[in-house]
C-alpha cells in the first residue's frame, strides 16, 4: 500500500533505517497465522505473500521523523486496512517463521524467497546457524510460570536441542534490545532476513513502545524507533 512494498523490496537496508515494521501477534492466531506447526532446523520453511500497510508517523531516536507499517499478509481483511489487490500489487514473497508461549519454532531458509519474517521478539530468542544460501533459524520463547519473566536458560536449552547439541552463536536475546524501562515503557524488537544472492543477512529493528493518555482522545500507543537496521 502507498508503494512501500516496492520502496522495501527496492531499498532494503537503507529503507529500514527509517521505517519501521511491527507485527501484531494479539490477533487471533497470528503467531501461527498458517498453521506451520513447530518445524524442525533441516526442513524449509513455507513462503508467504505479505504486505506493508502504513500507521503513520514515528519518532526516531536521532530526533528524526520515520514511518511506521505493519506487516500482514497480502490478503488479510481489516476495517481500516483492506488491501485492495489488483493486477499491479507487489507482494513481498517471504519465508515466515511463527511464534509461540513455552516453544521454539525452526526451519530453513533457501532461494524460494529473498526475505525473511518472524513475529515481534518482546523477551523472546532468534537464532540463524550461517550467512549460506539455506540458514536454519529459530524463534524461541519460554516464560518462568513463577516471576512471568523471560527464560533465557530454558530458550538456550530447548534451542541446544533442536540444534543437535549446540544452538549458533548468531542470535539476538532479550538483553540485545531491551532497556530498564521508566514508567509503561517496554522494548521490542522485528527481525528480517533478506537474501542477496546466495547469503542470507539477519538484521533486527529496536524500538520503545509507551501508552500515552491522551484525554478525550483515549489512551494511543506510541513507537519510537531506536536503531532501525542491526545485523545479527
Amino acid at each position: 500500500m502507498n508503494g512501500a512494498n516496492k520502496r522495501f523490496m527496492s531499498g532494503k537496508t537503507v529503507w529500514l533505517q527509517s521505517h519501521l515494521i511491527v507485527y501484531n501477534v494479539a490477533r487471533g492466531t497470528m503467531g501461527d497465522p498458517f498453521g506451520q506447526g513447530l518445524g524442525t532446523v533441516g526442513a524449509e520453511l513455507q513462503t508467504y505473500d505479505f504486505d506493508l500497510r502504513k500507521i503513520g508517523g514515528i519518532q526516531l531516536s536521532n530526533g528524526n521523523a520515520g514511518e511506521e507499517f505493519e506487516l500482514r499478509g497480502l490478503t488479510d481483511v481489516n476495517p481500516n486496512t483492506t488491501r485492495n489487490v489488483t493486477g499491479s500489487t507487489r507482494a513481498i514473497v517471504a519465508y515466515f517463521l511463527p511464534w509461540g508461549g513455552q516453544k521454539t519454532y525452526c526451519g530453513k531458509l533457501g532461494n524460494n524467497a529473498k526475505y525473511f519474517f518472524t513475529p515481534t521478539l518482546n523477551g523472546c530468542t532468534f537464532t540463524y546457524s550461517d550467512n549460506g544460501p539455506n540458514p536454519s533459524v529459530a524463534h524461541s520463547n519460554f516464560v518462568d510460570l513463577n516471576s512471568q519473566q523471560a527464560d533465557q536458560t530454558a530458550m538456550d536449552n530447548d534451542l541446544n536441542n533442536k540444534f543437535g547439541g549446540q544452538a549458533p552463536a548468531n542470535k539476538i536475546v532479550k538483553t540485545d534490545y531491551k532497556r530498564v524501562p521508566t514508567g509503561g515503557e517496554d522494548y521490542r524488537a522485528t527481525v528480517i532476513g533478506i537474501r542477496t544472492g546466495n547469503s542470507w543477512d539477519f538484521y533486527y529493528q529496536n524500538y520503545k513502545v509507551e501508552n500515552q493518555d491522551l484525554g478525550t482522545q483515549g489512551v494511543v500507543t506510541l513507537r519510537t524507533g531506536l536503531n532501525l537496521c542491526v545485523p545479527i
